[in-house]
């Protein structure tokens, strides 16, 4: 057996909360909500294995668990995983996170947009942070 990368459920509000997000940010986010993070092997990277992990934790979360929403939080550097998410239909939002100073791209399922959260950004446009 051998290990291609990690995937990662946490609670999308707790994290909110902690990286200083506009509090009508927070208070739109549903408790049941998610924010789902994974890194695959430097090897993997140029695979089809991103496009493999988005589309099953996708299905997996869309009928598998009670959430009422989960956002996808990549760094930019991650091609691949950026790639993969924007191919199977995730829209790019940008949020501004004034406690954690790394930059992230954030990825949502089409169907869903906090207010406040700020317009969907072009695929490949690196939104910038406030």
């Amino acid at each position: 057996d051998e290990a291609w990368g990690c995937l990662y459920l946490n609670p999308l509000r707790a994290y909110l909360r902690r990286a200083q997000a506009d509090p009508r940010i927070h208070e739109a986010i549903p408790p049941a909500s998610a924010m789902v993070t994974f890194w695959l092997r430097q090897d993997q990277q140029d695979t089809d294995l991103a496009d493999v992990v988005v589309a099953a934790v996708t299905r997996w979360l869309l009928t598998e668990w009670p959430l009422a929403t989960f956002v996808f939080r990549v760094r930019p550097e991650e091609r691949s995983s950026c790639a993969a998410l924007e191919r199977q239909g995730l829209r790019q939002i940008h949020l501004s996170l004034p406690g954690d100073a790394r930059a992230y791209r954030w990825y949502r399922p089409s169907a869903w947009l906090p207010p406040e959260a700020g317009p969907a950004v072009a695929p490949g446009q690196d939104p910038k942070r406030s």
